[in-house]
C-alpha cells in the first residue's frame, strides 16, 4: 500500500515523511507546553485567587475544611493601619499574636510559625470530629450531644484541643491573674516554640483560651464569636444565619478550664463575678464582639501587660 503524501510547500515537491525522531521531539514539545500551561493554571490560583474577596475571608462554605485567612500585615503598626472594612476578614490569631510582640514573654514570638501551628492543630480536629459525627444520630451518645451537630463539633473542637494536644489552664493565674508576661494574656502562651512541646508551654487564662478556640474553629468555619463580661471572656457559636442548616445554633461555650461547658447568658450576670443590667449595657456585656472590637480588647490586654511592668506611658 502506498503512503499518502502531504502537500508539498514548493510546487512539485512532496514533503517527506515525520522522521521518527522529530516524531518524538514534536511530542516533547507538545507535552512540555502542557505541563508548563498546568502549572501556569496552578500558579494563578495560588498566587491570585487568594487575593480576592471571597478567599481572603474564613471560609463558611467548606463546612469543615481547614481555611486560614491571607496574612493581612506583618507588624503591629501596619495592622493598625488596615481599615475596618478589611479588618472583618483577619485571622483573630493574627491579631493577638500581632498586639504580643515586643511584649515581656514574647521575645522569641514567630508569628507565622504560631499560625501554621494553629493550622495543624486546626486539621486534627478537622480529622477526629468527622470521625465522631455519627454520635449525633447514635443513641448511646445523640442525648448528650442534644441530637446537635454543632454541639458536638463545639465540644470536640476544645477536646482535641485540651485533652490530644495538650492546651491547659495556667494554675499560677488562677488566683493572681497579672499581665506582666505576655504569655498569660495572648495566644502565644499555649503554642510550644522551637525546640519546645506543648508540655514546655505555661498554658492560658480566660483571655487567651477562648481566643484560641475561635482561632482554630474559624479555621473550619465554624460562626464563633468573642463574648465579654466582668472580668471574663467566653465564645459563643452564633451560626443562626449559617448557610449550613446543621449550624443554625446560637450557644454559649465556656472552656477556660478543664473540658467543655454551655450556659445561658443569664448565667454569666452572676459569674465569675455579679453585674448588673445597666453594667451589661454600658460595658456592651454578653454581646458577640465585631472584629474591631476584638482588635481593641488584644490592644487593651497590651496596654494592660505594659501597666503590670510599670510601663505607664506605654500602656497609655
Amino acid at each position: 500500500m502506498s503512503r499518502k503524501k502531504r502537500k508539498s510547500r514548493a510546487p512539485g515537491r512532496a514533503s517527506e515523511p515525520v522522521k521518527p525522531k522529530r516524531r518524538k521531539k514534536l511530542l516533547t514539545f507538545a507535552l512540555l507546553i502542557v505541563l508548563v500551561g498546568g502549572l501556569a493554571i496552578t500558579a494563578y490560583l495560588v498566587f491570585f485567587s487568594d487575593r480576592s474577596p471571597a478567599t481572603q475571608s474564613i471560609a463558611t462554605s467548606s463546612f469543615g475544611n481547614p481555611v486560614r485567612a491571607a496574612r493581612k500585615a506583618k507588624s503591629l503598626d501596619e495592622l493598625l493601619k488596615i481599615s475596618p472594612e478589611r479588618l472583618k476578614n483577619a485571622d483573630i490569631a493574627e491579631m493577638n499574636l500581632l498586639c504580643a510582640t515586643g511584649l515581656r514573654g514574647a521575645e522569641s514570638l514567630d508569628v507565622s510559625k504560631c499560625l501554621s501551628r494553629l493550622d495543624e492543630w486546626a486539621a486534627r480536629v478537622k480529622f477526629e470530629t468527622e470521625r465522631h459525627l455519627y454520635r449525633v444520630t447514635d443513641s448511646r451518645y445523640a442525648d448528650h450531644y442534644r441530637h446537635s451537630e454543632a454541639c458536638l463539633r463545639a465540644e470536640m473542637l476544645l477536646q482535641v484541643l485540651q485533652q490530644d494536644l495538650g492546651i491547659k489552664y495556667d494554675m499560677t493565674a488562677a488566683h493572681s491573674f497579672a499581665f506582666n508576661d505576655s504569655r498569660v494574656a495572648f495566644i502565644h502562651g499555649m503554642i510550644p516554640m522551637p525546640g519546645q512541646t506543648i508540655a514546655d508551654t505555661l498554658g492560658g487564662t480566660c483571655a487567651s483560651m477562648p481566643v484560641m478556640y475561635v482561632a482554630v474553629g474559624r479555621r473550619l468555619g465554624y460562626p464563633l464569636k468573642l463574648v465579654t463580661t466582668k472580668g471574663h471572656v467566653f465564645v459563643r457559636w452564633e451560626g443562626k444565619d449559617h448557610p449550613n442548616p446543621a449550624w443554625r445554633e446560637r450557644f454559649n461555650i465556656e472552656g477556660s478550664g478543664d473540658g467543655f461547658g454551655s450556659f445561658d447568658d443569664e448565667h454569666y450576670k452572676t459569674w465569675p463575678f455579679k453585674v448588673t443590667d445597666q453594667e451589661v449595657q454600658v460595658n456592651g456585656y454578653l454581646v458577640s464582639l465585631t472584629p474591631m472590637e476584638e482588635f481593641a480588647q488584644f490592644l487593651a490586654a497590651r496596654g494592660h501587660c505594659g501597666l503590670d511592668n510599670s510601663q505607664a506611658a506605654f500602656a497609655a
